[in-house]
């Protein structure tokens, strides 16, 4: 099955014409600098390409992706006429992506109507995070009417590292509801604790910023720093927003070598600061999903640099409160390196086949 995924942004658009059979994009690309008014030219571009690509034969499903949207969708949904309404209320809480999300769908019913088409989210797999997850220390009138609660924004991510250890783990120990620990390890790497396929606790917050330091994010800060930034150097929103998620993080602790995957090459002295403390934050993360879950049967990791997991791995296993909960219950490490556009196209697959299933069985 061919599959267009798109993922429409602040000002750029991003797209892939995924083959799911061959697990491999057929092509890819991005736009930027879009605003509302080009995203018909530009999709109407895109489609023909996609023509090109596959015999002029059309996709046969797209996917629109965007990370916040969770509540409202909690899982995939299949685009008919309430899909925008249901949309516009997420605006004030995202007004830089939900508009653009919304002119994609509008001009895709113009420009490819047959099409079948779906909406996802990251921030789905949370939506139903427990209160005490979910909360601040806020009022609680303040925080319902602002929509400020505790997301997690790489769902699809957590929710396949839980698919494949519960299916790994059948087999081992059937009736059993695994303990899982999943580490995404994106440029903005997020910790989740797992309860079977249920998420109970996640590192970041009202927005990716909060949790773990990330390539160029800051992680959890005292809020109170951010009053100090303003009112030590007189700097606004926007100058504050800039040194938080554009030059902190490992960008901060080791330029030039910001990225994950880099930290943890063996012998780089120059990285030694960064390893440090974005270790230290993921191993501060697992006794907090310790905690929540009682235990703990699998860490599996995933994401861009899913494979830095392996020496984190054995670093934390060093650590002699883990060695011994090794000991006791050997716990099962995993890595899961679909892309998210392999992750994607599975999930709309399996849609589109129900899909059609349903529509053969009342016709």
């Amino acid at each position: 099955m061919n599959i267009l995924i798109l993922k429409p942004g602040n000002y750029f658009f991003d797209y892939t014409y995924y083959a799911s059979d061959l697990r491999f994009p057929i092509w890819q690309g991005w736009e930027k600098e879009v605003d509302r008014q080009s995203i018909p030219r530009i999709l109407e571009k895109i489609l023909e390409r996609c023509r090109e690509k596959t015999l002029y034969n059309a996709p046969d499903a797209i996917a629109i992706y965007g990370n916040y949207g969770g509540e409202q969708f909690p899982a995939q949904s299949l685009v008919d006429e309430n899909t925008v309404e249901r949309l516009e209320p997420l605006i004030p809480s995202a007004p830089m992506h939900i508009p653009m999300m919304i002119a994609t769908i509008k001009a895709l019913e113009t420009l490819a109507p047959e099409i079948p088409k779906l909406v996802l989210f990251g921030t789905s797999f949370f939506a139903d995070l427990p209160k005490r997850e979910i909360l601040y220390g806020l009022d609680p009138g303040l925080m319902k009417n602002h929509n400020i609660r505790r997301f997690g924004y790489h769902g699809l991510f957590h929710e396949a590292c839980a698919k494949k250890i519960l299916r790994k783990l059948k087999k081992k120990s059937p009736g059993k509801t695994p303990r899982i620990i999943s580490l995404c390890l994106n440029p903005r790497p997020e910790l989740a604790a797992i309860l079977g396929n249920k998420p109970r606790m996640v590192t970041s917050g009202a927005t990716p910023l909060e949790g773990l330091p990330g390539h160029t994010g800051c992680g959890e800060i005292d809020p109170a720093i951010v009053l100090l930034l303003s009112q030590k150097h007189g700097w606004g929103p926007e100058q504050i927003n800039k040194v938080l998620t554009r030059e902190s993080g490992l960008f901060a602790l080791a330029y030039p070598s910001a990225s994950i995957g880099k930290i943890f090459q063996p012998g780089k002295q120059d990285c030694k600061l960064a390893r440090q403390v974005l270790q230290y934050r993921i191993l501060l993360s697992c006794g907090a999903a310790l905690s929540t879950l009682g235990g703990l049967d699998a860490i599996i990791f995933s994401g861009q640099f899913a494979k830095a997991g392996v020496p984190f791995v054995k670093w934390l296993f060093k650590r002699k409160f883990f060695q011994r909960l090794n000991r006791k219950n050997p716990i099962e490490v995993d890595f899961l390196e679909d892309s998210l556009e392999q992750i994607i196209s599975e999930k709309v697959s399996a849609a589109v086949i129900e899909y059609e299933w349903e529509k053969e069985a009342v016709s």
